[in-house]
């Protein structure tokens, strides 16, 4: 059987990876994973495919990883030499040198997944470095590409990613990044006030922050609760607790803490409407289909309040699921969630919208047969 080994930089697979894994596995080939043992991941416990996980201390902060990196090499590549794969897919920048040298040498096949905008993400963070780590990163990056066989990036505003990434190689696919179909929301709604969700990171840059101002202003004029999803990794958690308990909301706003991934959709079920307040940063304004976020929202046919900015507007021009504001400004986010609430009619139709829009298109199964092709062709091609 042709197999396929998964190189990743976190204990679990995120729910990307997965999907990729699933899509192999129906079209015939053996798959196993290579993991770093550390947390980040919120697929705890959902593993698909075999899992070797490799013991190496890691930091929350992931520009300080890069310490780690030689002893993690060795490490991966001792796990490695146990192994035989037909073909490697790296799920990672921090692990394409290593998989672009072991390809290399045992004349194994590489397949790139590129799952984020490394090079505006890095340059993002909190840190003096980061714009010297980003460029150092990136230029290491273009090398290691000249020997990769198929590469496979997320959609991004205004095609960025494809472009950055096409030229390296003719085994290429944009490979959206879109749920499964899941269950069916519940018809009848639920008993109380209505509910405002937020899923993901709680993080300054996602605008959790904005979101907490937002719906101090709602709670004013009307009852309604908030519930954040998710977890932090840093102190935004806390702060966010703390400004909660500043505005006396604690009885209208819940935080799950992280939850794993495929028991998010039954939590959005029990909602209403979906904020995604991202702040207009430039990882964010080349942002499009890359976020699971909305699509997940979608899924769940809740209404969404969207970012006016980058290719959000398009997404929600495309699937009619909802309605752009400047989610950066907590006044116009609020005045959103309050229209939604005051027209519950209109918030219904949204949310049918998108949710009729992932059943029929942006869904995994109109992306599975990219994933692969890209392999078929890499080790044909080898």
């Amino acid at each position: 059987m042709v197999s396929v080994l998964i190189l990743y930089h976190r204990a679990n697979l995120n729910p990307r990876i997965e999907l990729f894994s699933e899509a192999l596995l129906a079209d015939g080939y053996d798959v196993g994973a290579i993991c770093w043992d550390r947390s980040g991941s919120s697929n705890a416990g959902s593993d698909i495919v075999p899992i070797q996980r490799v013991g190496i201390p890691g930091f929350d902060m992931s520009l300080v990883n890069a310490l780690v990196v030689p002893l993690l090499y060795i490490q991966f590549a001792r796990t490695m030499w146990r192994r035989d794969p037909d073909a490697i897919l790296c799920a990672h920048i921090a692990l394409l040198p290593l998989a672009v040298f072991w390809g290399a040498i045992t004349r194994t096949p590489v397949v790139y997944d590129v799952i984020e905008t490394y090079f505006e993400g890095y340059r993002a963070r909190k840190s003096w470095f980061a714009e010297l780590f980003a460029t150092v990163a990136s230029a290491l990056e273009q090398l290691c590409l000249r020997g990769v066989d198929g590469i496979t990036v997320i959609d991004t505003n205004g095609d960025i990613l494809a472009e950055r990434y096409r030229g390296y190689t003719s085994n290429f696919e944009i490979v959206y990044n879109l749920p499964r179909v899941k269950q069916e929301p519940r018809q009848n709604g639920h008993d109380g006030p209505p509910v405002i969700v937020y899923t993901g990171l709680i993080d300054d840059r996602k605008g959790v922050p904005t979101l907490i101002e937002a719906f101090a202003e709602v709670s004013e004029t009307h009852e309604a609760r908030l519930l954040l999803i998710g977890g932090s990794v840093d102190d935004t958690l806390d702060r966010v607790k703390h400004r909660v308990r500043e505005l006396n909301l604690d009885d209208a706003v819940q935080f799950t803490g992280q939850v794993e991934y495929d028991a998010v959709h039954d939590l959005l079920l029990d909602a209403d409407i979906a904020v995604a307040p991202y702040r207009r940063l430039e990882v964010f304004d080349i942002s499009r289909w890359n976020s699971r976020k909305i699509p997940d929202y979608m899924n769940a046919g809740l209404p969404v309040i969207a970012p006016d900015f980058g290719g959000f507007p398009q997404v929600i021009d495309e699937t009619g699921a909802g309605i752009c504001v400047d989610t950066s400004d907590a006044d116009k986010v609020a005045d959103a969630i309050q229209e939604l609430i005051d027209n519950p009619e209109r918030a219904r139709a949204l949310g049918n919208s998108g949710r009729d829009a992932i059943k029929s298109r942006y869904n995994w199964g109109t992306e599975c047969e990219k994933v692969t092709s890209v392999f078929r062709t890499a080790i044909r091609t080898a």
